[in-house]
């Protein structure tokens, strides 16, 4: 077993502790858990920890206007934390625009005036003051807006049906006609707009809102429309194609329009109002992209911009949509006149985990799009990490199927990332070419749709795709399928060897026990350093007898030990107290086991093991444990969410780990339902002693995280984490109500 740690994730939806214990049962989780000494807590990719001022950096946006005086306002359709509309200033968060009843919170584009500013929330445009308040509903578009722009006498806005807009300030319909896929626009100060045309949006993974801006039917251009809807100016296309995604005209100097591309080239181009011709540029061309080393972050390296404006003193600001997993995640940047980078703001985490590098000792982290520093030597103010890359090229590599949760492997000298999905319905492959991570495989447990990925895919059983070629592409003759179809199933893991594991549910099989659990061996890697994987090559191996279910396996090849966790006869999806609906969807069981000598004949189950896992109910009866009797049919009952094991997979075995004080597994306990001030709010992570199975001690969130405002574990493996050379544990956890990591450490042994 590599570090000699096992990390195991429990999702629970609030609130009372069931009393169903194991024999090695621990206290209830809350305040009278006995708390590990001297560890501490920090978080990673947001500028924020998510304190309890109500801050944080919003981790979409699709939308960005400026006021004069330097606040910017940002638009999304999502956000869990509910800031769809921040309003930020001097690189802080200073508000939000509030909900107004009936309608969605939420929309793609903002624009401002003097005395207001103008959100879509859905297909409507709401007015308000410019500190987000009094909101106002103007007029509904009927149809998705795709730009609005704004000035003292007129709003202006573009429609997905080809629409060009104009209206005066109350919303009643002055003009209007029909342009090329209209996009963004502007509003030029003798009332022209300034439209992109032949641009449109289009989701990353079909069925998602995602709206990732990609060029149209013909090549994109910025056309001047008078206020009638007369064409006046076209402007050139670029050499290198480009995406017009913001257009703006500049407040200092309204002789000039600005454009954002979220084309390859990444860059604000500067053009004359009066002939739309480029005067100059800003940023470095192909932005994250460029040399030497493509991915890496820094100023002016820019990070697919959607959004540009300036303010009366001529500065610049930028939002980047930085390429994610699912579409995108918002760096807010001010540069001054001459370029300098004045202050960042990051929103670089949802739905995804980072895991801990153990060669690095923990100072590099992945998370499926970016690599992290951490700075063990620095207090936890946000000096402690910085964004160092992008590992993501969506231009070259258009059909990249990387998910989230990193699992970071190395074979000989090659550096491995596998990556799952949300629901472990897909395991990608990319292997690392400097910071990018190209596209190397992906294994399909089957149902996926032709549309869902690349073209000509197998669309029904489980199939694996290899780049044999080494391209990072695709192709017809490189897949691979056994003809089956494997099912509802949470289980995917990829061991030390970088053989793949996964559970699914055999309907073939008889009894209780119809989950099959599964090994496919890789094989090796080519001379272009993709794995090689043979679907005919899968060994089986069944399923332990008492267990009716599995929801997460673990293996680790070095001491041939398996982790799973599941359901039982005895520990079934539905509870004791009486409860009718079952266990939340996705998660792994209530009970743990480890066997030893998994692989040979003499396979056993480790003493001191199963260990059956608390039971929470969400109950109107409160925080209350060790609850007895019934509960009414409607609450819902919630078991531990996952498992992982940390490091990359790389760091000698522990030859301590089966003595009692020399090896810890962690359990996190998460949050799935409305966020509280009830104590699960605070995702706590026990530790257990490896060789026992027993309780050691407790760790929650402590300021400057607040530790009552954390959300959902809402992917399978939502806890990382390592053993560092000083003997310290360095975890890592999803937390998606504030968008970031919160990471914790812990020396058993005491600060070295």
């Amino acid at each position: 077993m590599k570090n000699g740690v096992v990390f195991l994730l429990i999702g629970a939806n609030l609130i009372a502790q069931t009393g169903v214990l194991g024999e090695q049962a621990a206290p209830p989780p809350g305040d009278n858990a006995p708390l590990l000494e001297g560890y501490q807590a920090s978080w990673l990719a947001n500028s924020y920890p998510g304190d309890g001022a109500h801050r944080w950096m919003q981790h979409w946006a699709y939308g960005m206007a400026v006021r004069p005086d330097g606040t910017v306002y940002l638009n999304t359709y999502w956000e869990e934390g509910g800031e769809h509309g921040g309003i930020y200033r001097d690189g802080k968060v200073i508000g939000q625009a509030e909900y107004h009843d009936g309608l969605e919170p939420s929309g793609d584009a903002v624009a401002v005036n003097t005395d207001h500013v103008f959100y879509t929330k859905g297909t409507s445009i709401v007015r308000y003051d410019p500190d987000g308040k009094k909101p106002v509903k103007l007029f509904d578009a009927g149809e998705e807006v795709m730009g609005l722009a704004a000035s003292d006498t007129a709003l202006a806005l573009t429609t997905s049906k080809g629409a060009v807009r104009l209206y005066d300030l109350t919303g009643k319909l002055t003009a209007q006609w029909s342009a090329p896929q209209p996009g963004a626009i502007a509003i030029a100060a003798n009332g022209d707009l300034f439209v992109a045309t032949n641009v449109t949006r289009s989701g990353e993974k079909p069925g998602e809102h995602n709206q990732t801006w990609i060029a149209g039917d013909a090549s994109p251009v910025v056309c001047r429309y008078s206020a009638a809807g007369a064409l006046l100016r076209r402007s050139a296309v670029p050499k290198t194609p480009w995406i017009p995604s913001a257009v703006v005209v500049d407040t200092a100097d309204p002789g000039v329009v600005l454009v954002a591309d979220a084309g390859r080239n990444q860059q604000i181009y500067k053009l004359r109002a009066s002939d739309l011709s480029v005067s100059e540029t800003f940023g470095t061309p192909n932005g994250y992209l460029a040399g030497p080393v493509p991915g890496r972050t820094g100023p002016g390296r820019l990070m697919r911009p959607w959004g540009v404006g300036t303010d009366g003193q001529g500065n610049i600001y930028v939002l980047n949509a930085v390429p994610h997993t699912w579409s995108h995640r918002p760096v807010l940047q001010k540069y001054n006149r001459k370029g300098k980078l004045v202050w960042e703001l990051d929103g670089l985490a949802w739905v995804d985990t980072v895991q801990p590098v153990s060669s690095a000792d923990g100072r590099t982290l992945y998370s499926g799009s970016d690599r992290f520093s951490y700075d063990f030597s620095k207090p936890a103010d946000g000096s402690h990490w910085k964004h160092e890359a992008v590992t993501s090229d969506p231009w070259t590599y258009k059909y990249d199927p990387r998910e989230h949760s990193p699992f970071i492997i190395t074979v000989g000298k090659t550096r491995l990332m596998y990556t799952i999905g949300q629901f472990s319905n897909v395991l990608a492959i990319n292997r690392f070419d400097g910071d990018i991570a190209v596209p190397a495989g992906l294994l399909s447990r089957g149902r996926m749709r032709p549309e869902e990925w690349a073209p000509g895919h197998p669309s029904d059983g489980m199939f694996i795709w290899t780049d044999r070629n080494g391209n990072g592409q695709p192709e017809a003759d490189e897949y691979q399928k056994d003809g089956s179809d494997s099912g509802e199933t949470f289980c995917m893991w990829v061991d030390e060897r970088g053989d793949i594991w996964d559970a699914r549910y055999d309907p073939k099989m008889t009894g209780d026990s119809r989950w099959n659990i599964r090994r496919t061996p890789l094989q090796k890697l080519d001379k272009n350093g993709v794995p090689q994987y043979d679907l005919g090559k899968t060994v089986s191996y069944g399923n332990p007898p008492d267990m009716t279910e599995i929801g997460r396996l673990e293996y680790h090849p070095e001491s041939d030990t398996m982790y799973m966790m599941g359901y039982t006869k005895a520990y079934p999806r539905v509870n004791d107290f009486g409860l009718s609906d079952p266990a939340p969807w996705g998660t792994a069981g209530r009970v743990l086991y480890r066997y030893d000598s998994w692989t040979k004949p003499e396979r056993r189950l480790h003493a001191g093991y199963p260990i059956v896992m608390p039971f929470f109910v969400k109950t109107a009866l409160g925080a209350a444990s060790g609850m007895a009797g019934t509960v009414a049919a409607d609450q819902r009952t919630v078991d531990f969410e996952g498992c992982v094991i940390p490091g990359d997979f790389v760091v000698p075995s522990d030859a301590g780990e089966d003595k009692p004080g020399r090896s810890y597994l962690f359990v996190v306990y998460g949050v799935n339902g409305p966020h509280t001030n009830d104590i699960l709010s605070r995702n706590e992570i026990r530790a257990f002693d490896v060789a026992t199975g027993k309780f050691v001690g407790s760790m929650v969130a402590k300021p400057p995280i607040d530790p009552h405002a954390l959300g959902w574990l809402d992917t399978r493996r939502s806890l990382k984490g390592i053993r560092r050379s000083n003997g310290e544990y360095f975890l890592t956890t999803e937390e998606d109500y504030k968008g970031k990591f919160v990471l914790y450490r812990w020396n058993p042994g005491g600060a070295k």
